[in-house]
């Protein structure tokens, strides 16, 4: 029998939430809504999730209108249980003593229940779904209000339920004396703050948008992107596309409208950076692009205002008047910055601590220096001085006051001061592009100046960090150094270094004249693991990576050749070649699996082999014994190397069709498992076949 399904609409209305909050509610919100509908046997066919500045909530389809009924068979006392256990197993379930059952079991005879427990209807449990779901809600901050127990990131003032169109009746208890009843309205924008009566659920989205609530984020950033890109196509402008500002912005309002503003002309002068910086962090604003690719002297802000055309000019003036004071300030910042020599700034970083036991400023940029010089030779860069001074100025750009005000462009200020002290192109750039990449979908540093630079200044963080035993744990990074392995790695890969995690620690710690095999090891395993992370991310599953990283070896072997063995398994496995041999890879693993090695003979008596099978699959054996170490040695997971694995599949087929490995002659059963044994050695010496899943 089919039951019947209904809709329903829940939204929880509050004041506002950041924006950097939202994305993560909507799915908090979801999690824990299936998870109370699981723990109560309720299923639904689809959702909807959406969030704004003031609320937060979920639109579910096809929800079933009530519990399934269970029929439960529960197990009572063995039948030759005392009465006294008994009679309270029945006053338990609340049954009489006929209604007993006795079942065979494995473990004797059991006194049963049978019931049949009828499933309650859906509305009936929605306010326990939701009281578990404002109790266990975890926000990354929250906050109690007046006379609250509960904690929301804002005060919530609202709760809106309807199911299959009509009220629920519920509550939320939120303190000792409060409480919010469940509604059928809400609230329009908070500029027209009227009460909206929501009569159907799928008329929601229209009735908020009539109050002036686009309630959907999607439908919302596709307004903001339009309007923006209508705005500068008739101002013959691009935008400069930032989706991290767009999604801020698009968590920032309710009803959005594009305006656009323009910059006085003294405020073009500041490098582009410069301008965006100041808009974005501090304002929100979009920049603009003129048709050559040049700063435009216009900006776009967003607004959260209805009835636009009425208030356009207060809030463009307005706008245009908070963004110069800004650049007033940025302005200042660059003409005292642009004035101070390189060699005063290096000079004064010997007064700036690092950090504890880490020395100052300019001791770490001459630990950068340092290092740079002799990792410059794997990128095959010749230019000494050019190496030193990088790493040596580096670092000049944190005491300028521009990024004392806006930290984000530190290194960026650093490439457009060099450029003022006399450096060529190549040095500004890689200054600017020292801390990439940052993030999975971050760009690389644009030249080989900048890929040294941005190596070993991770490399320093790292082990500066490590040395001292200010480890990650858990979930705290509060150094950011699961951020530096990953650009550790991100650069060995992008640029293909023959250069292998050993020896790259260790030219780092000898620098530092740091004999610590203990902080290598622990080093190699940090960076190891932010590499199984990175391919994880590639979509390179745990099997096959764990399959090839399992070997100490590996930090022996260069990062990209790593990578490049982990791929090329992969796409053995897939073949239908590779998957016959794993699959008898797995066969033989699994016929050693309980035999105990040390009853078996040392080597192989020839004397032994009968049948022409188990003759033939000795004799490749002893021919790829010969190649045994190129296999554990080899760097390479190349055709090789496969098609000394897929040499063997008709072998070891045929021994398994003409030889019976568990013989009653047990000199005979012991040789061929010993042979077994001699060919899965050779085989898992390079890759632990046995841990991939079929």
């Amino acid at each position: 029998m089919k039951h019947k399904t209904v809709n329903c609409l829940i939204e929880l209305f509050s004041e506002e939430i950041p924006s950097r909050m939202q994305i993560n509610a909507e799915m908090e919100l979801f999690k824990l809504f299936k998870e109370g509908c699981e723990t109560r046997g309720i299923h639904f066919k689809d959702y909807e999730l959406f969030s704004t500045p003031r609320r937060l909530g979920l639109i579910v389809e096809g929800l079933s209108e009530k519990q399934k009924t269970q029929f439960l068979e529960i197990k009572g006392p063995n039948i030759q249980a005392k009465d006294i256990a008994i009679n309270g197993f029945l006053k338990t379930h609340n049954e009489k003593k006929e209604k007993l059952k006795i079942k065979k079991t494995d473990k004797g005879e059991f006194y049963f229940i049978e019931k049949v427990v009828r499933g309650k209807l859906t509305k009936f449990l929605l306010e326990d779904i939701l009281g578990d779901i404002i109790s266990n809600f975890n926000w990354s901050k929250s906050q109690r209000w007046a006379n609250s127990d509960i904690k929301w990131a804002r005060p919530l003032r609202n709760i809106l339920v309807l199911l299959d169109n009509k009220l629920i009746n519920g509550k939320i208890l939120i303190g000792k004396n409060e409480k919010i009843l469940f509604s059928d309205t809400t609230y329009g924008h908070r500029f027209c703050e009227k009460k909206v009566k929501i009569k159907d659920i799928q008329s929601y989205k229209n009735k908020m948008r009539n109050h002036f609530v686009y309630v959907d984020r999607k439908e919302r950033k596709k307004i903001i992107l339009e309007q923006i890109k209508s705005i500068s196509y008739k101002n013959n402008l691009k935008l400069y596309q930032d989706l991290e500002l767009l999604d801020e912005v698009n968590g920032l309002v309710e009803f959005p409208n594009a305006i656009l503003c323009k910059i006085e002309k003294q405020f073009m002068k500041l490098p582009f950076d410069v301008l965006s910086t100041s808009m974005k962090v501090h304002q929100k604003y979009f920049s603009l692009l003129n048709k050559s690719n040049k700063t435009a002297p216009y900006f776009i802000v967003i607004t959260n205002t209805p009835n636009l055309n009425k208030k356009n000019k207060t809030i463009l003036s307005g706008n245009e008047k908070v963004l110069k004071a800004r650049l007033s300030d940025a302005l200042f910042f660059w003409e005292a910055d642009i004035k101070i020599p390189f060699e005063q700034w290096l000079e004064d970083l010997e007064n700036v601590t690092f950090f504890e036991n880490l020395g100052n400023l300019k001791q770490r940029s001459q630990r950068i220096s340092d290092l740079a010089i002799i990792l410059k030779k794997y990128f095959k860069y010749k230019n000494l001085s050019q190496v030193k001074n990088a790493g040596l100025f580096s670092k000049v750009d944190l005491l300028s006051n521009m990024v004392g005000e806006f930290p984000e462009l530190q290194g960026i200020m650093g490439g457009y001061y060099s450029g003022y002290n006399g450096y060529n192109n190549e040095f500004k750039i890689a200054l600017m592009d020292q801390y990439k990449p940052q993030r999975q979908d971050d760009d690389y540093p644009r030249n080989d100046l900048g890929c040294i630079l941005s190596l070993s200044n991770n490399l320093d963080t790292l082990t500066s960090f490590f040395s001292i035993g200010l480890q990650p744990t858990g979930s705290r990074d509060p150094f950011a150094l699961r951020r530096c392995a990953n650009g550790i790695i991100r650069i060995l890969l992008f640029k293909e270094l023959k250069l292998n995690l050993n020896t790259l620690f260790q030219l780092v710690l000898e620098k530092r004249s740091i004999s610590d095999k203990s902080l290598e090891q622990s080093l190699i395993k940090f960076t190891l693991e932010r590499f199984k992370l990175i391919l994880l991310e590639e979509s390179i599953t745990n099997d096959i990576i764990d399959a090839i990283l399992w070997n100490s070896k590996n930090s022996e072997i260069p990062i990209y050749l790593l990578k490049k063995n982990i791929i090329n398994l992969k796409n053995f496995i897939k073949t239908k070649k590779g998957n016959l041999f794993l699959k008898n890879y797995k066969r033989i693993f699994n016929i050693l699996k309980n035999v105990e090695k040390s009853n078996l003979p040392n080597s192989i008596n020839e004397s032994f082999l009968k049948t022409s099978s188990e003759i033939t699959l000795y004799n490749y054996f002893k021919k790829i014994r010969s190649t045994s170490n190129k296999i554990v040695n080899e760097i390479n997971f190349d055709k090789n190397i496969i098609n000394i694995f897929l040499n063997s599949n008709q072998i070891i087929t045929n021994f398994f069709d003409q030889t019976l490995v568990n013989d009653n002659d047990v000199k005979l059963k012991k040789n061929r498992l010993r042979l077994l044994t001699d060919i899965i050695n050779v085989f898992g010496s390079f890759v632990k076949f046995e841990k991939i899943q079929d």
